[in-house]
């Protein structure tokens, strides 16, 4: 029997970020994550809370929209099954990701209904990668931006907001899309208006409304 690996399943709540926000979702956040950035708001996510059987799993995500989340949900081993498992039972998936484990070979195994949520980390969330490895994961990146597959770019801004800013539009530039949410770190007010203030028309700003609301 497989067994998943989850931190927390959340039956019922709203969709907080991106692209959705505001939609009536399920939640299924998976265990364990590949990157340790600074400001993360679920270190908590790393460990292992529960392990569920595929079968049950369905059952205890009710809605017709459900977000795969973490940590980072594309290293689980049981990923792909959770998601085959998803679309036969006829759910909208919604993947969150920091697209640091995205396959190329998804675009074809799996249907454009999948909406993706690509979340690259800045240099300000502490992460390291040399230039090599952030051209190979922007090269993946553009497959999944063009054309009519469901993905957009979801940046989290420090502080520093004219340097994040900068180096986001860099990696929008390369990957040729400009589908894009800013959001502050910790609903910063002041760097959520200073992103307003300096940044692109063309995209979008929000906060996490689950935590302004304070649901899960």
């Amino acid at each position: 029997m497989i067994k998943i690996e989850i931190a927390e399943i959340i039956p019922r709540t709203i969709q907080g970020e991106g692209e959705h926000i505001g939609r009536v979702v399920s939640i299924l956040r998976f265990a364990g994550c590949n990157l340790k950035c600074t400001w993360c708001d679920t270190k908590w996510a790393s460990e292992v809370r529960e392990s569920v059987s595929l079968e049950n799993l369905v059952k205890l995500l009710p809605e017709k929209d459900v977000v795969l989340t973490g940590g980072e949900p594309t290293i689980n081993k049981q990923f792909v099954s959770v998601v085959r498992k998803l679309l036969i039972e006829g759910k909208r998936v919604h993947v969150e990701t920091n697209g640091t484990n995205l396959k190329e070979d998804w675009l074809i195994s799996y249907p454009s209904s999948i909406r993706w949520s690509i979340s690259p980390k800045l240099s300000s969330a502490g992460n390291s990668f040399s230039v090599k490895k952030m051209r190979e994961f922007m090269d993946v990146w553009r497959k999944f931006a063009c054309g009519k597959r469901n993905a957009f770019f979801k940046f989290v801004i420090g502080k520093n907001v004219t340097e994040d800013l900068a180096e986001a539009m860099a990696i929008l530039d390369m990957v040729d899309s400009q589908n894009v949410y800013f959001q502050p770190v910790d609903n910063d007010i002041e760097v959520y208006r200073k992103m307003v203030s300096i940044g692109p028309s063309f995209a979008r700003y929000t906060l996490q409304l689950h935590k302004l609301v304070r649901m899960k």
